[in-house]
């Protein structure tokens, strides 16, 4: 993301890393996780002008969904 959705502005922070969502049981990508007991990597970045937050899917989640009989391309 090269600018903020919101406000336009170009101060986006992205995490230095993939994370593991670990919020209250909720998946945030359902069913593109690598196992079962754990949950599909997302990127946080934050616009620190507005506080937008963006979450971006790994690569590997990326790569299942694309195979995943749960995910399907989004109609035009």
């Amino acid at each position: 993301m090269k600018r903020c959705l919101a406000c336009g502005s170009k101060q986006i922070y992205e995490c230095d890393k993939d994370y593991r969502y670990s919020g209250c049981g909720e998946e945030v990508l359902p069913k593109l996780s690598p196992n079962f007991f754990s949950g599909a990597k997302i990127r946080p970045t934050v616009c620190v002008e507005c506080g937008y937050i963006a979450l971006f899917a790994s690569e590997a989640a990326r790569a299942k969904a694309k195979q995943s009989q749960h995910w399907r391309p989004q109609a035009s």
